[in-house]
């Protein structure tokens, strides 16, 4: 992959993506995921091209006013982990997040072993995956910017 493509890819998770860890509380488990809403496809299916994932619509009604939304995400430790690592150099807002969730996905990889396929696994976390998940909530939290 070339560098412009990482750049750019990581240009549009700066501005419009999100990377986080996902609590599910019936299953208890925590997974990464990294997401990205546009209102143009153009640059989801550029990454899709390239990366894979999982691509949703959001259609509107004809007579809303909004655009429809489309959303690409991209789950499991196997798949963020090194798409977090091809991007990281080129982040430039959402650098910590994305430290911090590759450090969660070799947590739990290592923890889980190389036979690892995905799927269910283990619910129970350490101290320090847990106080990754924190950090990585705590940054994405919502707020008034304080500039």
């Amino acid at each position: 992959m070339k560098d412009w493509q990482l750049a750019y890819i990581a240009g549009v998770i700066d501005s419009d993506g999100c990377i986080s860890l996902i609590l599910n509380s019936k299953t208890g488990w925590v997974r990464p995921r990294v997401a990205i809403n546009q209102v143009q496809p153009e640059a989801i299916d550029f990454i899709i091209s390239l990366f894979g994932g999982n691509l949703y619509i959001a259609e509107q009604p004809e007579e809303s006013v909004w655009k429809d939304r489309y959303e690409w995400r991209l789950y499991s430790l196997r798949k963020v982990k090194p798409f977090l690592i091809a991007i990281l150099p080129f982040l430039q807002i959402k650098s910590r997040q994305a430290q911090l969730v590759i450090e969660f996905c070799s947590l739990r990889l290592n923890k889980l072993g190389k036979r690892y396929q995905g799927g269910k696994h283990n619910k129970t976390y350490t101290e320090r995956e847990m106080i990754v998940f924190d950090n990585v909530k705590s940054l994405n939290q919502r707020g008034v910017y304080a500039g």
